[in-house]
């Protein structure tokens, strides 16, 4: 049985690098620009793959959600439900 490769193990050049750096910062003030950059990322590149299910839509969709935690939990924003 095949399994599913884990988001470490692939790297998205066109959209990983602005998230990376978001999962590294921890100056408020730069996490914001950062995350703003990484959405702004993944955004533009699900433009151009569409929205066919695709081991790369998963790993968008895995940091879309990481993002939204990052943005509730430092930077201290309601919750997008809420």
């Amino acid at each position: 049985m095949a399994t599913r490769p884990q988001f470490s193990q692939i790297v998205y050049s066109e959209w990983e690098p602005e998230y990376r750096a978001a999962l590294t910062e921890s100056d408020p003030e730069r996490l914001r620009e950062k995350i703003r950059m990484a959405g702004l990322a993944l955004f533009n590149r699900s433009q151009v793959i569409g929205y066919q299910p695709s081991p790369e839509r998963t790993a968008m969709h895995e940091a879309t959600v990481t993002l939204r935690a990052l943005i509730t939990h430092k930077l201290g924003y309601p919750h997008p439900a809420a």
